[in-house]
Protein backbone atom coordinates (compact mmCIF):
# COMPACT_ATOMS: atom_id res chain seq x y z
CA UNK A 1 0.00 0.00 0.00
CA UNK A 2 1.67 3.37 -1.02
CA UNK A 3 2.49 5.87 1.69
CA UNK A 4 1.90 9.93 1.14
CA UNK A 5 4.20 12.34 2.75
CA UNK A 6 3.15 15.88 2.85
CA UNK A 7 6.26 18.46 3.14
CA UNK A 8 4.87 22.14 3.44
CA UNK A 9 7.44 25.09 3.87
CA UNK A 10 7.03 28.84 2.15
CA UNK A 11 10.32 28.52 1.22
CA UNK A 12 11.00 26.20 -1.80
CA UNK A 13 14.40 25.29 -1.03
CA UNK A 14 13.58 23.68 2.34
CA UNK A 15 10.58 21.60 0.60
CA UNK A 16 13.52 20.77 -2.11
CA UNK A 17 16.12 19.76 0.47
CA UNK A 18 13.33 17.39 2.26
CA UNK A 19 12.09 15.84 -0.88
CA UNK A 20 15.88 15.00 -2.10
CA UNK A 21 16.71 13.61 1.64
CA UNK A 22 13.65 11.98 1.17
CA UNK A 23 14.12 10.03 -1.94
CA UNK A 24 17.69 9.10 -1.36
CA UNK A 25 16.75 7.09 1.94
CA UNK A 26 13.49 5.61 0.54
CA UNK A 27 14.51 5.54 -3.42
CA UNK A 28 13.40 2.25 -3.55
CA UNK A 29 9.77 2.61 -2.16
CA UNK A 30 9.62 6.09 -4.39
CA UNK A 31 10.51 4.33 -7.51
CA UNK A 32 8.30 1.40 -6.68
CA UNK A 33 5.55 4.08 -6.00
CA UNK A 34 5.60 2.92 -2.44
CA UNK A 35 5.92 6.23 -1.27
CA UNK A 36 4.60 9.52 -3.05
CA UNK A 37 6.05 12.84 -1.82
CA UNK A 38 3.47 15.82 -2.17
CA UNK A 39 5.06 19.35 -1.64
CA UNK A 40 2.83 22.76 -0.45
CA UNK A 41 4.40 25.89 -0.46
CA UNK A 42 1.72 27.34 2.69
CA UNK A 43 -0.55 25.83 4.81
CA UNK A 44 -3.85 26.60 2.29
CA UNK A 45 -2.24 24.90 -0.39
CA UNK A 46 -1.25 22.07 1.68
CA UNK A 47 -5.26 21.94 2.78
CA UNK A 48 -6.20 22.02 -1.00
CA UNK A 49 -4.09 19.03 -1.60
CA UNK A 50 -5.18 17.06 1.50
CA UNK A 51 -9.09 17.87 -0.12
CA UNK A 52 -7.90 15.43 -2.95
CA UNK A 53 -5.33 12.95 -0.79
CA UNK A 54 -5.29 12.80 2.57
CA UNK A 55 -1.39 12.02 3.84
CA UNK A 56 -0.04 9.65 5.88
CA UNK A 57 2.33 12.01 7.40
CA UNK A 58 2.89 15.68 7.16
CA UNK A 59 6.46 17.48 8.01
CA UNK A 60 4.79 21.39 7.99
CA UNK A 61 6.43 24.34 8.76
CA UNK A 62 4.47 26.90 11.12
CA UNK A 63 5.17 30.66 9.77
CA UNK A 64 3.94 30.63 6.62
CA UNK A 65 1.72 32.92 4.03
CA UNK A 66 -1.91 32.73 3.62
CA UNK A 67 -2.15 30.24 6.16
CA UNK A 68 -0.13 29.03 8.80
CA UNK A 69 0.82 25.41 9.61
CA UNK A 70 -1.39 25.46 13.00
CA UNK A 71 -4.55 26.74 11.52
CA UNK A 72 -3.20 23.95 8.17
CA UNK A 73 -3.42 21.24 10.74
CA UNK A 74 -6.89 21.62 12.34
CA UNK A 75 -8.17 22.49 8.97
CA UNK A 76 -6.64 19.10 7.53
CA UNK A 77 -7.78 17.14 10.55
CA UNK A 78 -11.21 18.17 9.85
CA UNK A 79 -11.43 17.24 6.33
CA UNK A 80 -10.15 14.11 7.66
CA UNK A 81 -13.74 13.35 9.93
CA UNK A 82 -12.00 14.89 13.14
CA UNK A 83 -9.06 12.60 13.12
CA UNK A 84 -5.54 13.86 12.97
CA UNK A 85 -3.19 13.20 10.63
CA UNK A 86 0.38 12.37 11.70
CA UNK A 87 1.55 16.14 12.19
CA UNK A 88 5.11 17.72 12.70
CA UNK A 89 5.85 21.29 12.98
CA UNK A 90 9.39 21.85 11.73
CA UNK A 91 9.91 25.21 13.02
CA UNK A 92 12.36 27.80 14.09
CA UNK A 93 10.01 29.40 16.48
CA UNK A 94 9.28 27.15 18.65
CA UNK A 95 10.01 29.54 21.62
CA UNK A 96 7.91 32.29 20.25
CA UNK A 97 5.00 33.19 22.98
CA UNK A 98 2.22 33.05 21.03
CA UNK A 99 2.70 30.50 18.73
CA UNK A 100 4.76 28.04 20.67
CA UNK A 101 1.35 28.17 22.69
CA UNK A 102 -0.69 27.23 19.74
CA UNK A 103 1.51 24.96 18.47
CA UNK A 104 1.49 22.97 22.34
CA UNK A 105 -2.39 23.03 21.88
CA UNK A 106 -2.31 21.32 18.81
CA UNK A 107 0.17 18.79 19.77
CA UNK A 108 -2.28 18.37 22.78
CA UNK A 109 -4.97 17.77 19.95
CA UNK A 110 -3.33 15.40 18.39
CA UNK A 111 -0.05 16.67 16.43
CA UNK A 112 3.04 14.65 17.27
CA UNK A 113 5.05 16.94 17.88
CA UNK A 114 7.84 19.79 16.96
CA UNK A 115 11.33 19.35 15.38
CA UNK A 116 13.73 22.42 15.87
CA UNK A 117 14.64 23.72 12.35
CA UNK A 118 17.24 22.94 10.83
CA UNK A 119 16.44 19.75 10.77
CA UNK A 120 19.48 16.87 10.27
CA UNK A 121 18.96 14.40 7.36
CA UNK A 122 19.39 11.32 10.33
CA UNK A 123 16.48 13.17 12.64
CA UNK A 124 14.14 13.55 9.10
CA UNK A 125 15.02 9.42 8.43
CA UNK A 126 14.39 8.66 11.96
CA UNK A 127 10.97 10.55 12.16
CA UNK A 128 9.67 9.50 9.17
CA UNK A 129 10.42 5.41 9.94
CA UNK A 130 8.92 6.02 13.46
CA UNK A 131 6.02 7.32 11.92
CA UNK A 132 5.60 5.62 8.71
CA UNK A 133 6.09 2.24 9.41
CA UNK A 134 3.10 -0.24 9.77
Amino acid sequence: MSKTIFIVDDEEGIRDIFETILKIFYRDKVKAGELQIVKSEDGAAAVANAGKLIPDLILMDVKMPKMDGIEAFYAIRDLNSGHPVKTFFITGFASDGEIGNRMNQAIRDGALGMLPKPVSSPDLKKLVDDYLSP
